[in-house]
């Protein structure tokens, strides 16, 4: 007897996932047992969360060039999928579901971590959390969870943060484009792009928690917590007391980066980060009262993350 087609197989295996994601939600949620329903009849098959009428939130595969990838897609035409790697675990996918569904049947804004795309508390889902009480337009956290949607919602692009990256957020004050990274070697780095230099600065973190300077970029986590970092952010960029290298002119306008999503785009939104191809001279923006002793011009290459293709950050 011949064996069945190979697409046959794994449409079989397919469809036995989605049951068994269906059998979880209703399991781990039973609240919501009586709105799951697994349509297998519409392509791509999906497992939804029915709202109101014909609105509901769903959980599909679906394609993004040449990855496959874990979606939960709201009715909001606005809204930002999450997306998840294929080896995403079963309970993650349908708490993720249910953390949609849930917020949005009880009207309030979807809880952390799962507003941030993350499944598990962390220091950068705190610092994204306070940030957002600030009022500060957090636009993205990577911690976990490694897979992010950009572009424009009619043709979106999957950006996948490299293991060397660690973890981050990524954020819109209204003077600067900020990038909070941590990192296991080297601890807290916070990095700015400013739009009138096109030009990006590694903030002297060290120098603006305790007037100190160090030898080596980053403050160790055990020494700054994530309030600490929330509270020299919140100082505002004049007191920070960045060196912004310049590049020459002539090597093109900032391009939309990769990291920016235009589901959350505004118009009056002007920072668009770009990783300069030239270097010029260090020009000092601080007009803080306390200035720290000079020195060497420090390394102020570009923070990574303004492309899906990212070079490390020392």
């Amino acid at each position: 007897m011949p064996f069945p087609p190979g697409d046959v197989v794994a449409a079989f295996g397919r469809h036995l996932h989605f049951k068994s994601l269906e059998q979880a939600l209703c399991d781990r949620h039973p609240e919501l047992a009586d709105r799951v329903h697994l349509d297998d009849a519409n392509l791509p098959m999906h497992l939804k969360v029915t709202l109101s009428g014909r609105r509901s939130v769903v959980l599909a595969q679906v394609r993004m060039g040449y990855t496959i990838v874990w979606a939960v897609m709201d009715p909001v035409l606005n809204s930002e999928p999450s997306v998840w790697p294929l080896d995403t675990s079963d309970e993650v996918l349908v708490d993720a579901l249910h953390a949609v569904a849930s917020a949005h049947l009880t009207d309030v804004p979807v809880a952390s971590p799962w507003r941030w795309k993350e499944s598990e508390p962390s220091d950068m889902t705190e610092l994204a959390d306070l940030l957002d009480a600030r009022g500060v337009r957090v636009r993205r956290v990577a911690a976990g969870n490694d897979y992010f949607l950009y572009g424009p919602r009619h043709s979106p692009k999957l950006d996948v943060v490299g293991g060397r990256d660690g973890s981050f957020v990524e954020a819109e004050f209204p003077d600067a484009f900020v990038r909070v990274s941590l990192k296991p070697a080297l601890g807290w780095l916070v990095d700015v792009y400013l739009a009138e230099f096109r030009a990006w600065s590694r903030v002297d973190l060290a120098w603006n928690l305790w007037h100190s300077t160090r030898p080596t970029p980053g403050v160790p986590r055990t020494d700054a917590s994530v309030a600490d970092i929330v509270g020299v952010l919140g100082r505002g960029l004049k007191t920070w007391d960045v060196e912004v290298s310049c590049g020459p002119t002539g090597h093109g306008e900032p391009a939309p980066a990769g990291h920016r999503s235009e589901w959350q785009e505004s118009p009056s939104s002007q920072m668009k980060p770009l990783r300069p191809s030239g270097w010029g001279t260090s020009v000092s923006i601080s007009v803080s009262s306390t200035r720290k002793p000079s020195r060497e011009p420090r390394d102020t290459r570009p923070a990574p993350g303004t492309s899906p293709t990212r070079s490390s950050n020392s």
